[in-house]
């Protein structure tokens, strides 16, 4: 395809308001890059056809594959270029993005079709992650699910130090100049179940969210927007339950 039939094309396709950051498109031969970028203007005007104008993030993102957030009232979607060079049917990326489960799930079974596409380079050890009962990438992956914000992409995680107190303990920790979440070691146990850890990841995540506010010259971080975003978790009161009948084995643990 020659770059006047490839604009002749062009011309003929939708048009989509909102803008198109195409930036994430692999470098290719210009027929498979014009190809490429008829996708995703096709992809463009499909997602307005079904939410009205917004924005679409064509990303090499090789954490997050599949994001939808509202930025200043207007939606951005930041799609893996895997959709628009392996051709996932656009009512797929929809459905994601309405919240349907069934196309949540064609989606995560496409990203694992296609994760050959993705030039994966490993950011932190897996020492730092793997524990004995625990993998806490896992968690973490799971947690970005759940919260479905673009900007947790950069946030890495690891097994925590154990303390040397015994009267109390913190069971995770969010370092917002590193963007890194610390889990306490004494959570790396088989009676500790995967729902509680994974909460633990979570809880912290929301930190990463929602920030830190300063109310009458005091920093907060446990604002009522963080709460509310906190009772989201599907486990939540199962993990508070959880926590209050067992704290102190953990704290045993811990020693």
């Amino acid at each position: 395809m020659d770059l006047l039939t490839w604009a002749s094309e062009a011309k003929a396709r939708k048009r989509a308001r909102g803008t198109l950051d195409s930036s994430g498109l692999p470098a290719a031969e210009p027929e498979q890059m014009f190809e490429a970028l008829g996708a995703a203007r096709d992809l463009h005007a499909a997602l307005e056809d079904a939410f009205g104008e917004l924005d679409l993030v064509v990303t090499d993102n090789r954490r997050r594959m599949l994001s939808a957030k509202r930025r200043e009232g207007r939606l951005e979607v930041r799609a893996h270029h895997m959709f628009v060079t392996r051709g996932a049917p656009s009512e797929w990326l929809v459905g994601f993005v309405r919240g349907e489960a069934g196309a949540r799930e064609r989606v995560r079974a496409f990203v694992a079709t296609h994760r050959g596409v993705i030039d994966h380079v490993r950011e932190q050890s897996s020492l730092d992650t793997a524990g004995t009962h625990h993998e806490l990438m896992e968690h973490l992956e799971r947690a970005r699910d759940l919260l479905m914000v673009g900007e947790l992409e950069d946030v890495v995680i690891r097994w925590g130090r154990r303390g040397k107190g015994t009267k109390s303990i913190r069971l995770g920790s969010y370092d917002f100049e590193q963007q890194m979440v610390r889990v306490h070691p004494a959570l790396d146990q088989a009676w500790v179940p995967g729902y509680f850890v994974g909460f633990v990841v979570y809880h912290e995540l929301v930190h990463a969210v929602v920030g830190v506010e300063v109310v009458g010259g005091r920093r907060e971080v446990h604002t009522k927007a963080f709460r509310d975003l906190e009772r989201l978790h599907p486990r939540y009161e199962d993990a508070l339950e959880w926590e209050r009948e067992n704290l102190g084995r953990v704290l045993r643990a811990s020693r």
